[in-house]
């Protein structure tokens, strides 16, 4: 697995910067890339294919091998998160091997990727990749935004746009299993979640669409990952069935804000939630924080029972719920 993925001009730089201006677009066929031979062993079985079509009997081999959570409709599917302000704290082997682990979320920054002469850094991202080959887990790729307070802005937007179409070649490998399609029009110091004030302006939404569908095309077999926000829930369900019928059976709603108290099915943002497993979506959920701060309110197990309620409000299994580090050990006392 190469660490670097390079990325040359081959147009004057005068010529693309005019281009981007004038169209406002993101043009891939400015750039030949050289994609990295990642190698990846597409005959396994993907252990996380809930999220492609289903086989027969997966669900009851990934229990019995003790990855999952059974419950009486399907498994649970936990991701581990991998911490986004560093690139030395690492999601270790031996944490993706404890019990109903099913795979990790990396979380990634731009400032981690690119560099000035446009090639792409993916030195922290392979070694993620690695460790979950190396156990069997799957994962997810997530590049976290906030970096602008009007993220639409071409300039803006197109770094996202350009995060996708340079990290497709992973793709193609069978334990990818999802992308987090929002974090490009978060805003300002809000890593993923669509927490607007007071409403989510009209050029976000449209940013937010144009992103599910970059996305999609690059990442067509991978499960769409959109976290909501408030307290503009009217454009969170204009992005979500947009989702659904761009993405029918892999777009995935989630709430960030997981905890065990306080809790009602009625908060805002469950409903959000709930009312998109309802209408088609996958869900899926964030924890708040780690058990050990004073928000979390309460244990482990008691979130992920609130969670188990909304699933069943919905109709739906949990497809995604991300724990923080802390806490992983407290997914084995979930059987």
């Amino acid at each position: 697995m190469q660490d670097i993925l390079k990325i040359r001009d081959t147009r004057p730089q005068w010529a693309f910067t005019l281009l981007v201006l004038s169209l406002l677009t993101f043009v891939c066929v400015a750039k030949a890339v050289e994609i990295p031979q990642l190698k990846f062993d597409v005959s396994r079985s993907n252990p996380c294919d809930r999220y492609a079509a289903q086989k027969a009997g997966h669900d009851k081999l990934l229990a019995e091998k003790g990855l999952l959570v059974s419950t009486a409709a399907a498994p649970d599917f936990f991701f581990v998160l991998q911490p986004g302000d560093s690139q030395s704290r690492f999601i270790t082997e031996k944490q993706l091997r404890m019990p109903n682990v099913s795979g990790l979320t990396i979380r990634l920054r731009l400032a981690w990727l690119e560099r000035a002469d446009g090639s792409y850094d993916v030195t922290f991202l392979n070694e993620c990749v690695k460790r979950c080959h190396n156990t069997g887990d799957c994962y997810t790729l997530l590049v976290m935004g906030g970096e602008s307070s009007q993220p639409w802005l071409p300039q803006n937007l197109n770094r996202y746009k350009k995060a996708a179409f340079m990290l497709s070649s992973y793709a193609s490998d069978p334990l990818c299993v999802g992308v987090h399609v929002g974090c490009g029009v978060s805003p300002p110091g809000v890593s993923e979640e669509q927490h607007w004030k007071p409403a989510m302006p009209r050029p976000a939404i449209d940013a937010a669409k144009a992103l599910i569908d970059v996305w999609a095309t690059y990442f067509p077999n991978q499960a769409k990952l959109f976290a909501i926000g408030l307290p503009d829930a009217k454009a969170m369900n204009e992005i979500i069935n947009y989702g659904i019928a761009r993405c029918p059976g892999k777009f995935l709603v989630k709430g960030n804000a997981l905890k065990a108290s306080p809790f009602a099915l009625t908060f805002p943002q469950h409903q959000l939630v709930v009312s998109a497993g309802q209408r088609g979506a996958l869900i899926g959920w964030e924890c708040v924080g780690s058990t050990k701060e004073a928000r979390f309110g309460g244990s482990f197990a008691q979130a992920y029972a609130n969670a188990r309620t909304m699933a069943n409000a919905a109709g739906k299994p949990i497809s995604y719920l991300a724990p923080y580090q802390p806490d992983i050990p407290a997914l084995g006392g979930l059987r």
